[in-house]
């Protein structure tokens, strides 16, 4: 008895876990109490049977719990970083529509005080400017060759006040065209052509923390809620079978049995015309989102802008902006080696500041 009993507190004591510690105190309980209905073969098979199990529940729970964290450890690190989520806010690209006119400084002001916008953008880290055109205030004659034209008194002191709000904040930049309605859409045109070219910039560098998913374009009155954005994002990323887009192998290519969508989403889905101004000038209707806020994967944002016909959209439709959008989205839609584009409508997208 002596001998078993050295062996088991050998094997024991050598475990520190509370587990092992009770089943020593428990069997060394037993050890002490004289052998009375076992004979002493029987009583060591059953101490011997207890030694081994408590050894082996033991390292089970260790080993368990050892396994229960490293489970842990690899669900945490599937997690993307930042950079490597497309849908992170921070890879984002927001422009601001905004004008040269004084009062528009004021709106631009109104919007960098403002919490649920401003705020909202930076503490993101989402890339954000207002694009302004150039001041006009004379009447221009598209046939006058008169090379000694000049600003007026008025528009070099908004043009002064643009360069000095450039310097100081930080976030605006000049398009070089005049600032006049009739025009928004080659403003817009250009709005894309520069967020395009900065996507294509950062992926071309080591530095990949400026990458691009989404282009969104808003009003200096308004900016976007970020879990809808990054909602409407997450379903552009999904990969989806070439026959539920809404396209034919045909259309889309046969050999491609899955694809990723471009979405071209926004608060107000203009889907079908109430006004003939809405149409082409061949009685056509492209659907579209009001131009107050939308948003534009950034792969159909570089299909559109390379296209002829997003340059020459005159030939085909009014100068209406968010119509125009509407057409250039539809177009590269129709072609055959572009994913489809889904049509993402969701009003609690748009903020008002």
């Amino acid at each position: 008895m002596r001998i078993l009993k050295k062996y088991i507190i050998f094997h024991l004591t050598k475990k520190t876990t509370p587990f092992q510690a009770q089943q020593y105190n428990m069997i060394m309980s037993c050890l002490r109490r004289p052998v009375v209905t076992l004979d002493v073969f029987k009583t060591l098979v059953l101490i011997v049977v207890l030694v081994t199990r408590s050894i082996d529940l033991g390292s089970m729970i260790q080993t368990s719990s050892s396994t229960s964290t490293s489970s842990s450890i690899t669900e945490t690190t599937t997690t993307l970083p930042i950079e490597e989520d497309l849908c992170h806010p921070s890879n984002f690209r927001v422009v601001i529509k905004s004008g040269a006119r004084p009062k528009y400084r004021d709106r631009r002001q109104l919007w960098r005080n403002s919490t649920n916008c401003a705020a909202a953008y930076k503490a993101a880290n989402i890339s954000y400017t207002f694009l302004i055109g150039l001041p006009l205030e004379q009447t221009l004659d598209p046939n006058s060759h008169n090379q000694a034209a000049q600003d007026t008194p008025t528009e070099i002191a908004v043009s002064k006040a643009l360069r000095e709000e450039y310097m100081r904040e930080g976030d605006v930049d000049i398009i070089p065209i005049r600032d006049v309605y009739d025009d928004l859409h080659l403003k817009t045109f250009q709005i894309l052509q520069g967020a395009v070219a900065q996507q294509d910039h950062s992926s071309s560098s080591a530095n990949k923390q400026d990458d691009i998913s989404l282009v969104v374009v808003h009003d200096d009155e308004y900016c976007a809620d970020l879990k809808v954005l990054q909602d409407m994002c997450r379903q552009g990323q999904v990969q989806v079978p070439a026959q539920s887009t809404g396209a034919t192998t045909t259309d889309k290519g046969q050999d491609q049995q899955q694809q990723q969508q471009y979405i071209y989403g926004g608060a107000s889905l203009w889907n079908k015309p109430s006004y003939d101004i809405q149409k082409g000038f061949d009685g056509s209707f492209s659907p579209y989102f009001n131009g107050a806020l939308y948003v534009l994967s950034v792969g159909l944002v570089r299909s559109m802008v390379h296209d002829i016909d997003s340059k020459l959209s005159g030939i085909y439709a009014s100068h209406s902006e968010d119509l125009q959008v509407g057409r250039w989205v539809a177009k590269q839609n129709a072609r055959s080696d572009t994913p489809s584009v889904q049509l993402l409508a969701n009003r609690a997208i748009i903020l008002t500041v």
